[in-house]
C-alpha cells in the first residue's frame, strides 16, 4: 500500500509557535513536530483520528519549542528525539530560555539522538 502523507500545523503557545502531526494516513502511524504548547490537548488530536503515535521530534530545544513536550510524552510515552547538540536544552532551564520567560521547563532527556544526515531508527 502506498504511504498517503498527511500534515496538520497548529500554532501553539504564547509565542504562536508552529507545531506538526505528520501521518501516513495509510498505516495511521504519525510523529509531532515541535510540541509547543497543549501537550494533553495534541495527544487528544492523535486519538481523535485514531492514530498511533511513533515519535516526537524537535527541531530544536528552546522553550517554544518544547514546552507541551512533558505532557505529551506523559500521555503518550513515545520517543523523543533532538539533534544531540541541543540534549542539554531538555534537561536545563537557563538554556532552553524557559527561565528568561519566567518559568521553568525541564523535562527528561531524549530517548534518540539525531546528527545531520542520519535515518530515524
Amino acid at each position: 500500500m502506498k504511504p498517503s502523507v498527511e500534515v496538520i500545523q497548529f500554532s501553539l503557545g504564547p509565542l504562536e509557535t508552529n507545531c506538526y502531526i505528520v501521518a501516513d494516513t495509510s498505516s495511521e502511524r504519525a510523529v509531532i513536530i515541535d510540541p509547543a504548547a497543549e501537550g494533553e490537548w495534541l495527544a487528544e488530536q492523535i486519538a481523535h483520528r485514531n492514530w498511533q503515535l511513533d515519535k516526537i521530534l524537535l527541531t530544536h530545544g528552546h522553550v517554544d519549542h518544547i514546552a507541551g513536550l512533558h505532557a505529551l510524552r506523559s500521555e503518550t510515552g513515545v520517543e523523543v528525539g533532538i539533534h544531540a547538540d541541543d540534549q542539554d536544552m531538555l534537561i536545563r532551564p537557563a538554556k532552553n530560555l524557559s527561565l528568561l520567560m519566567g518559568i521553568s521547563i525541564q523535562t527528561d532527556p531524549p530517548e534518540i539522538l539525531l546528527e545531520h544526515d542520519a535515518n530515524l531508527p
